[in-house]
């Protein structure tokens, strides 16, 4: 008897492995991608034809050999709700309240993954309750291989008073921006882990040109750890369609900020091969002020890292956010993610709704030299500068390398700087500290400049046997 009762639950267990079965991503309530084919993919027993119906059409495919299917919708205008059916032979699945819009990957570490503070924004939570704005949040796990599904998760949530403390600020903010002008449905999912490493949002092949990486030892904190974040918390979403990525992440990684400048070129190269999207749009989070005002002479690591994102936002269709201005006491973690998720709503808008409109404030372009004046020219000269008597936060040096106060004014939408310890000036830095204080350097549409620096002397992260550049 005890026989038979085994091999019972041995085939019942069989039975339930091959059961029709869809990812976790795929449920009621999900925001499925507008004006783009849609796939739907799932699991059953190999060969066992599996039909969909949506919208008034069919679909079917035959499960393959290692018992997964997938199936393209077709693309749809923005809409809804909907009623999905899934079925096999001898199970169906009904999936409800089906959104059409678009679609956000919000990534990164803790200040995307951080919640709405209650105090700074309690009007914007009582006034959430919007049923086309949602969020699928991938709870924090770790996987040693790469997963097929997100084990941990909180399915699809609408916006409101009630679930508003699940949403990633951030993004609930860039969403409510953007269903405010488009008017479509909005969906993100937040895939975020706080105190992670770029390197633990990898994957494998992705790190090939950082051997260093495969090679280290396991490391106590999971986030910590190269690929990890990318097999269970990153991997299982890149079947799904998605219009863009916001990323948000770089604090733990700015004491290596020279080897950054390669890691997140090297992620969103890695995120759109996964995704199968050559051009898939990428908005960085530039990251804000934080820490005690210091001096900003001898150089900032912190700095460094803002620099390396502003460098992987040279790839075609990647931008990022300028938020140097938005800390007010200069905590790791800003209570002040409105105005970021603002910012990178009107960046989206530019970069992927293409929109003509103005999405930063002044970015470096040219320095120019004239006796004992440094002047900075930016690339966007149809955006005025906003008046100021003195521009705060700039410094100057000569061949000596050595960094001065400046005193710096706005001439004809160009920045004029000199300081008297410099008489002959090669290079300017602009916000060039971990929390630059009174920053006042905006353009008319309210949006700040963007640090810089026109030197490239070895910073505080570069590599030892860094050769200084002549001037």
């Amino acid at each position: 008897m005890k026989t038979l009762f085994s091999i019972f639950l041995a085939l019942l267990c069989l039975n339930a492995r091959g059961a029709l079965k869809l990812p976790a991503l795929i449920g009621d309530h999900a925001v499925l991608q507008r004006d783009a084919k849609i796939p739907v993919w799932g699991w059953a027993n190999p060969g066992e034809n599996v039909s969909i119906s949506f919208k008034g059409k069919s679909y079917s495919v035959v499960t393959a050999a290692d018992g997964k299917w997938n199936i393209q919708l077709a693309a749809a205008d923005a809409g809804g709700p909907y009623e999905m059916n899934i079925s096999s032979s001898d199970q169906s699945i009904t999936l409800h309240d089906i959104l059409i819009g678009d679609v956000y990957l919000c990534s990164g570490q803790s200040n995307m993954e951080y919640g709405i503070d209650k105090d700074l924004y309690n009007k914007d939570i009582l006034a959430s309750t919007n049923v086309k704005i949602r969020q699928f949040k991938v709870n924090r796990q770790a996987a040693d291989t790469v997963r097929n599904d997100i084990l941990l998760h909180t399915g699809w949530l609408s916006a409101s008073p009630a679930t508003l403390g699940r949403f990633s600020a951030v993004a609930y903010f860039y969403a409510a921006a953007l269903f405010d002008k488009y008017k479509v449905p909005i969906g993100v999912i937040n895939s975020s882990y706080g105190s992670s490493l770029a390197e633990a949002w990898i994957s494998r092949e992705g790190l090939a040109d950082f051997p260093d990486f495969l090679k280290q030892p396991k490391l106590p904190s999971e986030q910590s750890n190269p690929t990890l974040l990318f097999n269970a918390m990153l991997s299982p979403l890149t079947d799904y369609s998605v219009k863009g990525v916001l990323w948000y992440q770089g604090e733990f990684n700015a004491n290596r900020a020279f080897q950054y400048r390669k890691l997140l070129p090297a992620l969103i190269s890695d995120w759109r091969k996964h995704f199968d999207k050559k051009n898939l749009p990428f908005i960085i989070v530039q990251l804000p002020n934080y820490n005690k005002v210091q001096p900003q002479l001898n150089g900032s690591a912190i700095a460094e890292l803002r620099e390396a994102q502003a460098i992987a936002a040279t790839m075609p269709n990647v931008d990022f956010v300028t938020t140097i201005d938005i800390n007010s006491n200069g905590d790791l973690h800003p209570k002040e993610k409105k105005p970021i998720g603002i910012r990178a709503a009107l960046m989206a808008q530019k970069l992927i709704y293409h929109e003509k409109l103005q999405a930063s404030g002044p970015r470096y372009a040219t320095l120019k030299i004239e006796g004992n004046k440094a002047i900075i020219g930016f690339t966007n000269p149809s955006s005025q500068i906003k008046p100021v008597d003195s521009v705060n936060n700039f410094i100057i040096a000569g061949v000596d390398g050595k960094f001065f106060p400046a005193r710096a004014t706005i001439v004809k939408n160009t920045v004029v700087m000199s300081s008297p310890n410099v008489p002959t000036p090669v290079a300017v830095r602009y916000c060039w500290a971990d929390n630059p204080p009174d920053v006042n350097l905006y353009n008319l549409e309210g949006l700040p400049a963007s640090p810089f620096r026109t030197d490239d002397w070895p910073g505080l992260t570069a590599p030892k046997n860094t050769k200084p550049n002549k001037p």
